[in-house]
């Protein structure tokens, strides 16, 4: 019984680990922003295959309708822009904060897609749409969650360009306080304008690197655990992004296999 009682507290001393100190981003974005006389400059440098979107925000109440006229700004891929506002204020009364996200505002043009691993493969749904556990946000309620182990292979599921990366993570946790802790590929997919995440990779598990042109069904990175995650798996979603947010799409795979049909349990072969 004593060795039972150590055991569960070990358990728990490992499972309660503490979140990494640092949040690694999956791209970054050079800005140099200056207020000379009575024009503002922007110079935005967007070395990424995919169109950006350049939000700001101030607490200035004097300054936010300037915010309102100017922004958001739209950044075509592997551009370097310079951007010219007229200003009354200096640029310590407008106080601006910036955000970056990449984004496409046109019209989507789906089309069936491969599975996210390799040929011959079969895995079960451990989460479909909408699930409960996770798939419960309007972030994520159309992610499809995967039973791919630790080191088994992810696949592109359509030609496109590698615009993020994170693969520092070492670690996961069941508690959605490791939500932004994972590791994962964003691809983007400009023939029908949209984009695919790839989560949970294993530390270093990315094959590919930022700007990486990849095709249909190249391999991409290898599944692993980490971020918000009970067991080890792959989530897989498809989503647009026209306005700053995250818009998650329902996606439909080769061989008539729909997304919204996968529910959990159901088994998928490639």
């Amino acid at each position: 019984m004593k060795q039972f009682c150590l055991i569960s507290i070990l358990w728990v001393f490992f499972s309660c680990s503490n979140l990494p100190k640092e949040k690694l981003k999956q791209f970054s974005v050079d800005f140099e922003y200056t207020v000379e006389n009575d024009s503002a400059y922007l110079q935005v440098d967007n070395h990424l295959f995919a169109p950006l979107l350049v939000r700001a925000t101030t607490e200035k109440a004097n300054a936010k309708n300037w915010v309102t006229k100017h922004f958001p700004l739209f950044i075509p891929p592997k551009t370097d822009t310079v951007f010219k506002f007229p200003v009354t204020q200096t640029k310590e009364e407008l106080a601006l904060k910036f955000s970056v996200s990449t984004a496409d505002t046109a019209r989507l043009k789906l089309k069936p897609v491969k599975l996210p691993f390799p040929k011959g493969k079969t895995y079960k749904i451990m989460q479909g749409y909408q699930g409960s556990f996770s798939h419960n946000k309007p972030y994520s309620k159309y992610a499809l969650d995967f039973t791919l182990k630790k080191g088994d292979t992810i696949s592109a599921v359509a030609d496109g360009y590698v615009v993020g990366v994170i693969k520092g993570y070492s670690e996961g946790g069941n508690d959605f306080k490791w939500r932004d802790y994972a590791n994962y590929i964003t691809l983007y997919h400009p023939e029908m304008h949209f984009f695919t995440q790839y989560v949970h990779l294993k530390q270093n598990g990315s094959l590919v690197q930022l700007n990486d042109k990849v095709v249909a069904g190249q391999p991409i990175g290898l599944s692993g655990v980490t971020g918000f995650t009970s067991k080890e798996h792959l989530h897989f979603n498809a989503f647009r992004n026209s306005k700053g947010v995250m818009e998650p799409i329902e996606i439909e795979f080769e061989n008539g296999i729909k997304g919204k049909d996968l529910k959990t349990g159901a088994i998928v072969k490639h």
